[in-house]
């Protein structure tokens, strides 16, 4: 009883319930909570995840309130299913047992800033935002940390998983590769209006 009223109430349906029960039955109890702990956390990973996209959407409106938001793009990020966090296709070239907790969330944490920044460049662009302007000017700036803290906070392993994984876009879920393939130029252009050049 205490699993259906914890799995419910994480926003699970009855019948995603009764699918997760029956694979538990008959495992040891640990084992089973340890199975629902994860779905637990997958939750919490969709929430943060949508969290994310829906407070880009907010930061632009607040920017101007006549923003156009592009409704078939941005619904396409909202969902967690369709993006790298939850992609089995992708080798990062490392085991995953040699990462932490904290890597994990650095690695996510960097993931989920990336996609703030694009949501809002990809409203920006498709607004004509001018990248020199002072809204552009602070994209870039938010960027540019992102990713300054991002490699500054990085172990080697980590590093090298992130580059891997940008190696193979060609291979990421269709909704992260348009977004990226969207923004990336503008974003340069945002970091190149603060003066940074590659």
């Amino acid at each position: 009883m205490l699993s259906i009223q914890l799995l419910t109430r994480a926003g699970f349906s009855l019948a995603e319930v009764a699918e997760v029960l029956d694979k538990q039955e008959g495992r040891p109890l640990a084992d089973a909570y340890t199975e629902q702990l994860k779905l637990l956390e997958l939750s919490e990973l969709r929430l943060r995840h949508q969290r994310v996209v829906l407070g880009a959407i907010v930061d632009a409106l607040h920017v101007d309130p006549a923003m156009r938001i592009p409704a078939s793009l941005i619904a396409a990020t909202m969902s967690l299913d369709d993006t790298m966090l939850h992609y089995p296709k992708l080798d990062t070239g490392v085991d995953a047992g040699e990462f932490t907790p904290e890597q994990i969330e650095r690695i996510v944490a960097f993931y989920l800033g990336w996609k703030a920044v694009a949501v809002r460049a990809l409203i920006y662009a498709e607004n004509g935002v001018d990248p020199a302007s002072a809204s552009g000017k602070r994209l870039g700036q938010d960027w540019t940390t992102a990713i300054r803290d991002a490699l500054d906070a990085q172990a080697e392993h980590e590093h090298a998983a992130m580059e891997s994984m940008h190696d193979q876009r060609d291979y990421w879920p269709a909704a992260d590769r348009e977004l990226h393939d969207t923004t990336k130029t503008y974003l340069h252009r945002c970091e190149q209006a603060l003066g940074y050049q590659e």
